[in-house]
Formats: C-alpha cells, structure tokens, sequence
C-alpha cells in the first residue's frame, strides 16, 4: 500500500477504492487470523482452571473491558474521522487533533486507573461480596492501563490507515495473549491466566508505538503540536462525547449480566456464561473488523466532495457486511452445541442451549 507521502493529493482521493479493498482484505484476515489464535486463550485455560476459576477469569476480563470500554472518551471515532480527512485537507490541524489527544487521554486514563484502584475493595465487597476478589481486581488495575493504551495506539494506527501494521499487530497480541496465558496457567494458576492478557497488551502496544510514531511525524511533518484552541477541542468532542455515551450505555451489559450471574449462581455459571458468549462473537468477526477501515476510508471519501465515491462506498461495505453475517450467525446457531462440546468440553455443554437460544 502506497505512503500518503507519496502521493500527490489528487492521486490520493482518485486511489481511495483500491486502498479500501486493500485495507478491508488486511483487517478482514488479521482480524480471523487473530480470532482463531485468540479463539485457543479461553479453551486452554477453561480446561486448566475450571469451572470455579475461569467464571474468575471471566468476570474479570468483563470488567476490565467494561473500564477500559469506557476510557477512550470517544477518542477512537475523532481519530479514525480526523486525521483521514485533516491529512487531506488541513495538516496542522490534524498534526493538533492527534497530539491534543493523545495528552488528553493520557491524562484520563491516569486519573481512571487510579480511581479504579483505589476502589477495588469496594467493588469486591459491595457488589460481588466476597473480599478475595480486592488482590485480583488491583491486578485488573494494570490490565486497564495497558488494554487502554493499547486501543489508544489501535485508533491512531487506524486513523492513520496504516493498515498493514494494525492487522500484524492485532495478530501478534492475540498469539501472545493465548501463549503467554497457557504458560500463566501452567505455573501459576488464576494469576497467571491474568498475566497473558497484560503481556500480550505490552506487546501489541510497543508494535505500534514504534510504527504509529514514524508515520506520524511523516503525515505531519513538524506538526505534531497540542493546540488546545476552543474550535479545536469543540470539533474533537463534538464527535467524540456520542461515541462515548453510546459505548458507556452498551458497554456495561455483558459485565453486569457476569455479575448477576456470580451473585445469584456463582463463578461456575459465569464461565457456562462466557464460553456460549465467546462463540457468538464469532458472528461478529468479519463485520466488526470491516467496520474499522470503512469509517477511515468513507471519511477521506466525504471529504474530496466526491459524492459518487462515497455513496458507491456506502453501499458496498453494507452488502458485504450482510452477506457474511447472515450465514455466519445461521452456522452458529446450528452448530453451537457441537462445538462448545468438542473446544471446552462436557462441563461447559450447557452453554450451548445459551447459544442457540
């Protein structure tokens, strides 16, 4: 895939379709690829932990996503909009929307790890009532911190539509996260488990640290610096604060149906619960992962005035999106039981009612 640097300004709108296809080809196998090797994490590690232990695991993980879930401020829908299109029609003040941020983030997600922290006893006592669950929730502490910077440098990589290094490195945290967890489990247990996830995030946000920040400073050369002018903030949360609220209001649904679960019927239905619902996802594999290029590439679309470009666009990610999931989630439904039998086993093969229902 051409650098934007390359390429004179007309070149890079009248590319704009090829560059697509190229991008959704690159996220749609990395985001399969990392899947399936993602897919092994909770196979292994049910049958390591069991029931008891791995509704642990999963209560955990649902938590700390339903945190990290809600820290981007929205910040992943101003990246993935602004800087194609600022790249395009205004440098600086994308070079300004990236640094500001990039700084404002930094500093949210500080404050919400600490108040996370320091709340943990609470949480465990309040709302799981059970005091043995404060040590695994400050462990969680540290997986927020680097789950949130980790999609921090996703969103900049997307918005950057440095496609290849996203998809490479989406596959490199996913076989870390299954590698690392296996080798966690085996020599020590729950803690361990909880140590993949944290080592694979490390991994995956070095990745791209190192390729964001260089083609960063070559699409914004000498440009990368925080302006924290009123028009500036306003546009950035502008688009930001309903991206936020919509995931605040979405985000909490799986971890609270966790939570009824472990305090109504315990951490054994939990897992039941999390493996029939790590199977849905496969429903959402392809168009969750199309979905991220398409944002990136319609806006640079919408803003070259071309309105043939965009509508043509448009159309062809929505067609596509339902001719893979419609089939997908047909073979879920008819194949579930068989599957969880066959991954986790007979102690989870009530999950597969889950599913079908």
């Amino acid at each position: 895939m051409a650098d934007a640097c390359t390429l004179t300004t007309t070149d890079w709108q009248s590319d704009v379709g090829r560059r697509y296809v190229a991008a959704a080809v690159q996220t749609g196998i990395g985001g399969i690829v990392s899947r399936v090797l993602q897919g092994f994490a909770p196979i292994i590690l049910a049958r390591y932990l069991g029931p008891r232990n791995f509704g642990v695991y999963v209560l955990v993980l649902s938590l700390v996503g339903i945190v990290a879930g809600a820290s981007p401020l929205g910040q992943d829908a101003a990246l993935e909009k602004f800087l194609p299109e600022y790249s395009i029609k205004n440098p600086s003040r994308g070079g300004a929307i990236l640094t500001n941020t990039v700084i404002l983030f930094s500093g949210a997600l500080a404050v919400l790890c600490a108040g996370f922290f320091c709340a943990t006893k609470w949480i465990a006592l309040s709302i799981y009532h059970d005091a043995s669950l404060t040590s695994v929730f400050k462990f969680s502490a540290l997986l927020v911190l680097t789950l949130s910077l980790f999609n921090l440098a996703y969103s900049v990589s997307a918005g950057l539509q440095d496609f290849k290094n996203y998809s490479r490195a989406m596959i490199v945290r996913s076989g870390a996260l299954t590698l690392f967890g296996w080798l966690g489990v085996m020599f020590l247990g729950l803690y361990g488990a909880l140590l993949g996830p944290l080592a694979a995030s490390l991994l995956g946000l070095t990745l791209l640290t190192i390729t964001t920040l260089k083609l960063s400073r070559r699409r914004f050369p000498g440009l990368l610096r925080p302006r924290f002018s009123r028009d500036l903030l306003q546009e950035t949360f502008g688009l930001a604060l309903p991206a936020f609220l919509t995931g605040l209001l979405v985000a909490p649904a799986y971890w609270w149906a966790n939570t009824l679960l472990a305090r109504s019927s315990g951490f054994a239905e939990v897992a039941i619960f999390g493996v029939a619902f790590s199977l849905t996802q496969m429903i959402m594999l392809v168009p969750s992962n199309l979905s991220i290029p398409a944002v990136s590439f319609l806006s640079e679309a919408h803003s070259s005035d071309n309105e043939k470009r965009f509508g043509s666009l448009v159309g062809d990610n929505f067609r596509l999106m339902w001719a893979i999931t419609l089939p997908t989630a047909a073979g879920c439904a008819v194949l579930s039981t068989s599957v969880i039998h066959f991954l986790f086993g007979a102690q989870y093969q009530r999950s597969g009612n889950l599913v079908v229902a």
